[in-house]
């Protein structure tokens, strides 16, 4: 674990380890939590702007994520040493499902609430329905992998988030209709699979849904009451649809 001065209230000044030819020090507008080897830190750069660092607990997930260009630390997302509302925004995309449980994640989660002083962005899987998928011999591909520990509903999500008091909404993107989408498997796929391939994996039972079913969730977290929870999901939705570059036309960044 490498130490590091972390966000300070008023300058949002870093103090860090860099990769070859970097800074010493350097202004960071948001902190991505789980941040792996760098690519949440570019598509948050693109979708809201900014400058980012990246906090993971794997040293060589961050040996990577510096070698990309991008600059982060090694630290526990839970324990954040940093002052509050020290940096515009925090991003967590892709990571909670990989923290042990609900209470971790909760910590992480107030991590996250407690040093941004705009707003809270997170994204993963969508874990809901895995019992009526299961009642028709089915399950989302990623489900089962052995990375995913914490399979966060969108009930846990919002039961967690409510209790700050500040304006927020959930959002589920890229439905499932049918069980001929390529997330959904049969269950006689082995654990850790991919996207459903016809030609390989076996047959699985034809069904449409009697429910809306998702891919992915997301929530947004306001703390700046003159910051549009609205435009915020606009903006989401936009990114979480694979049109970043048609959204980013309509929304310019938020910080620059």
């Amino acid at each position: 674990m490498q130490d590091a001065a972390l966000p300070r209230a008023g300058d949002v000044q870093i103090e860090a380890e860099r990769g070859p030819g970097m800074e010493d020090s350097e202004h960071y507008t948001f902190i991505d939590l789980g941040a792996s080897s760098g690519g949440s830190l570019d598509w948050a750069s693109n979708v809201f702007g900014g400058r980012g660092l990246g906090v993971d607990s794997d040293p060589d997930k961050i040996s990577k994520l510096r070698a990309k260009g991008f600059d982060g630390v090694v630290a526990d997302a839970s324990q954040i040493d940093a002052e509050d509302n020290c940096v515009k925004y925090v991003t967590m995309m892709h990571f909670l499902e990989h923290l042990p449980d609900r209470d971790v994640a909760a910590a992480v989660i107030d991590s996250a609430v407690r040093l941004a002083s705009d707003f809270v962005f997170m994204t993963g899987p969508d874990f809901d329905d895995a019992d009526y998928l299961g009642e028709n011999g089915l399950r989302k591909h990623y489900a089962d992998w052995t990375g995913h520990l914490w399979h966060h509903t969108t009930k846990e999500l919002s039961s967690i988030i409510r209790g700050y008091g500040y304006p927020h909404c959930i959002i589920q993107s890229n439905p499932i209709q049918d069980s001929n989408h390529r997330v959904v498997l049969p269950l006689s796929c082995p654990r850790n699979h991919g996207f459903y391939d016809p030609g390989i994996d076996p047959p699985k039972p034809f069904c449409v849904f009697d429910r809306k079913i998702f891919c992915n969730v997301s929530f947004i977290l306001t703390k700046r009451k003159d910051l549009s929870l609205e435009t915020l999901c606009a903006r989401a939705q936009g990114m979480l649809g694979g049109r970043v570059h048609s959204a980013t036309s309509v929304f310019p960044p938020l910080y620059a």
